[in-house]
């Protein structure tokens, strides 16, 4: 790229500690870019006021959040937290040729600086992993943007369908050198687990549409050996009943772990024997789910259903494939694993190879910088 020539990240929650799957893709993205450009600008769009060292090429645009809950629920409703940062994202990429926007509701930032976009011809990128149901969105995208990227061919399909036709697809970056086999009772220790039972692992949010209930009724069929530790702090109002109800039976069988810190998540994959992830139906919030990339990525033995974009990322020589919604074929699923080790370990293998062949910061950086590099020739 030519020297004059800058690009400049806006990204929501870089520097909060929040640990959600869109957050930590944002800044896995960041990682990636960092690891083949040395002058990147950070724009970081934080709910608070930071009041700590920041690092040269991080800029802070904070959103002082309304005390009045009342009115905080209504800015948060119609994004006017976001209006206000947009407006005031203009002084910090003047000077930029590019912007790429992650992590942030696309749509308002696109209008709020559309005047400057169009006065400047700036080069204007959206990362997305959702689908967006807003109109007006889909027709900013098509409009203003010099290209969208987008996690996965299932994403680039519905957009492609919407006529959005300046779009191509880059898997979510993942940290390989964090998100790696580790040594599995040292992690078991760490996390105060059973050294010898055979441990289920479910990570992310308890709720239907991501197979919990299905989960703990293939659960209840398994042999009294087997125990399910659950990384969730967010449970479905309908999922609490049932939690309450299973472990009242099952006390000694089914752990809650405590919230933990993003560094902390590649212990409890390497601290569990399998990790089930049994989706019902696709999980519009990230496609593909985070927790699919983090698994492969530590290569560990994976039971999922191939639901959505999941499908593109998982094969049965890394990963066990069950239906969706049925009972018998996860527990079959479960059952097989728990008779077969070294199916076990050809499964991580495989799936740790592939991961990092497919996902390294390395490669998605690459990706991105070629990207850029055809946008200002």
């Amino acid at each position: 790229m030519h020297e004059r020539q800058r690009l400049s990240v806006i990204v929501k929650n870089y520097l909060t500690p929040i640990s959600e799957g869109h957050t930590n893709i944002a800044r896995n993205i960041i990682k990636a870019l960092k690891s083949v450009y040395k002058d990147l600008k950070i724009v970081a769009i934080e709910p608070i006021i930071l009041r700590k060292l920041l690092p040269n090429n991080v800029k802070v645009c904070s959103m002082i959040p309304v005390r009045n809950k009342f009115l905080h629920d209504i800015f948060l409703k119609l994004r006017l937290y976001d209006v206000y940062t947009a407006l005031k994202m203009k002084k910090y990429i003047t000077d930029i040729d590019i912007i790429c926007f992650t992590n942030v509701p696309a749509y308002v930032y696109l209008l709020m600086l559309k005047p400057l976009i169009s006065s400047s011809r700036k080069n204007i990128i959206a990362y997305l992993w959702y689908k967006s149901r807003n109109p007006l969105e889909v027709y900013l995208l098509r409009k203003l943007c010099t290209k969208v990227i987008v996690t996965s061919e299932f994403l680039k399909a519905f957009y492609l369908s919407k006529k959005l036709e300046h779009i191509t697809c880059i898997p979510p970056p993942i940290d390989e050198y964090l998100f790696k086999p580790y040594n599995m009772y040292e992690c078991r220790r760490y996390l105060g687990l059973d050294r010898e039972a055979f441990l289920i692992g479910y990570i992310g949010e308890a709720i239907t549409i991501r197979g919990f209930d299905i989960l703990f009724k293939a659960f209840m069929k398994l042999p009294s050996s087997t125990k399910l530790v659950i990384a969730s702090t967010k449970f479905e109002h309908s999922m609490l009943n049932i939690l309450k109800e299973y472990v009242r039976r099952f006390r000694d069988r089914i752990i809650i772990l405590k919230s933990m810190l993003y560094e902390e998540v590649p212990i409890f994959y390497n601290a569990v024997d399998i990790v089930v992830l049994p989706f019902r139906r696709p999980y519009e919030i990230t496609e593909p789910p985070l927790v699919v990339i983090e698994a492969l990525t530590c290569g560990r033995p994976l039971i999922v259903a191939p639901v959505g974009s999941i499908s593109e990322f998982v094969s049965e020589e890394r990963a066990i494939l069950v239906k969706p919604g049925d009972v018998n074929d996860l527990k079959n699923a479960i059952e097989y694993l728990m008779d077969n080790e070294r199916e076990k370990r050809k499964l991580g293998q495989n799936a740790r190879e592939y991961a990092v062949k497919n996902f390294s910061l390395e490669v998605a950086g690459h990706k991105l910088k070629k990207i850029f590099e055809e946008i200002v020739k």
